[in-house]
């Protein structure tokens, strides 16, 4: 049977991870991740890791299942000198479809890095990279297993201009295997503009923007540029509340900047983000958990991302992203 539309399901799980975006308004980020976000005085590093899980639900729209089993890697730099950010992901995960008895199971994996500016309110990209190679789903019903998904290999960098208001992303790499075999080769070069007063960040800095919002801010809408649908588009995040933000308990291991382990199990007031599409059609709605701040200069958690929900595409389950450690000391 032919593939269907679909997504990467990288990209899926990862929506942070796609989206070029400029706003309908100006939106003013807080540097929610230092411990006292008015000042910035100290040296900031840090890596989270989080394992990867998935739940299968049963559906009409395939006779197969997908699981996933991995782990999820961030890290958070602050250049004091030279004013700027950086921020990496990396994705390792192994993606186990079943068909009836038949199983196989193929490694997939993602990586990503952007630089941003640190001055100000704005966190103005400067550059990004990202490299992803991913079987993603298809929809139907299929007679063997290597047939339930198509192969994706992709990478591409972006650049800035804050004098022309002007990005362009370019692939080294974009190359798309359906599940007859057949590979489609081709370039992604585009350039595209962007309101230089508007809200405005890459790709790959959606994870840090979640936590910059303050404790009052309900929701946003940011433009998007997505390097998979070559278009733009209109990404709607929503925050709780404070009816809606629950206490919950969190286990995981926290390394302080002097390299100091301590196994926590620790009570966090939480905060949730939700993801999604703006249009008519927004598919799936992502869900982002991360620790709710005590006060812009007495934030001893730093708006910390805790746990991350993703949808499957045609209903196929969820896969579950879960705080498994967390280091402020630089290696």
């Amino acid at each position: 049977m032919k593939a269907k539309k679909f997504l990467p399901i990288i990209a899926l799980a990862l929506a942070a991870t796609t989206l070029t975006a400029c706003g309908d308004k100006s939106v003013t980020f807080g540097h929610y991740w230092f411990t006292d976000s008015l000042t910035k005085v100290e040296n900031f590093y840090e890596e989270a890791t989080y394992d990867v899980t998935s739940e299968s639900f049963t559906n009409n729209y395939v006779n197969y299942k997908v699981s996933f089993d991995g782990t999820f890697t961030t890290t958070f730099e602050y250049n004091h000198t030279e004013g700027f950010y950086e921020f990496a992901t990396k994705l390792d995960v192994k993606a186990t479809y079943e068909l009836g008895d038949s199983t196989t199971t193929v490694d997939d994996y993602a990586e990503s890095w952007v630089k941003f500016d640190a001055k100000g309110n704005a966190l103005r990209p400067i550059e990004s990279s990202k490299k992803m190679l991913c079987h993603t789903p298809l929809s139907g019903e299929f007679k063997t297993v290597e047939q339930c998904y198509a192969t994706v290999d992709y990478e591409y960098a972006t650049k800035y201009s804050s004098d022309t208001n002007k990005g362009t992303i370019q692939s080294t790499k974009c190359n798309v295997t359906n599940n007859e075999g057949k590979t489609t080769e081709s370039i992604l070069n585009d350039t595209f503009s962007f309101v230089k007063d508007h809200t405005f960040i890459d790709n790959e800095q959606l994870l840090v923007a979640i936590r910059a919002f303050s404790e009052d801010a309900s929701s946003a809408t940011l433009g998007s540029y997505s390097a998979f649908a070559k278009n733009t588009q209109k990404i709607k995040l929503s925050f709780s509340n404070a009816e809606d933000n629950a206490t919950e308990t969190f286990s995981y291991n926290l390394i302080d900047a002097n390299g100091n382990e301590t196994p926590k199990q620790l009570n966090h007031l939480c905060r949730t983000a939700k993801i999604s599409l703006d249009q008519e059609n927004p598919g799936v709605t992502q869900t982002v958990k991360f620790v709710k701040a005590e006060s812009p200069s007495n934030n001893t958690y730093r708006n910390l991302i805790l746990e991350m929900t993703t949808p499957l595409s045609y209903s196929m389950g969820e896969i579950y992203y879960k705080l498994k450690s967390v280091s402020y000391k630089k290696p």
